[in-house]
């Protein structure tokens, strides 16, 4: 999370791992994509978590929760690898840019 009580990574195994980021201590770990995460992002507001992947999907998840059990979106955007997501300051939007060469 932005305000550093919690961060997230992702791992090429689609794992998405929530650590404690003032122990750095792991608190849980998630089977988040079926394959390599290649972009986490937070809105503004943290209400919710981007995430997308190597088969160009994009996960929406409620970044609010202490556990991420089931995304609340999944959208396959792309055919290629997704590797960077983008959002708008009002977070009602976002961009994501992909191996195969679209903008979306």
């Amino acid at each position: 999370m932005p305000d550093g009580r919690r961060v997230i990574t992702g791992a090429n195994s689609g794992e998405l791992t929530v650590w404690d980021g003032r122990q750095f201590s792991w608190e849980s770990v998630l089977q988040g994509h079926e394959a390599p995460v290649r972009c986490l992002r937070y809105t503004h507001s943290e209400h919710i978590l981007l995430s997308s992947d190597d088969n160009g999907r994009i996960k929406l998840w409620n970044g609010k929760k202490d556990n991420f059990l089931d995304p609340l979106h999944v959208i396959t955007a792309h055919r290629e690898p997704c590797r960077c997501l983008s959002l708008a300051p009002t977070d009602r939007k976002f961009a994501s840019a992909s191996d195969d060469s679209t903008i979306k």
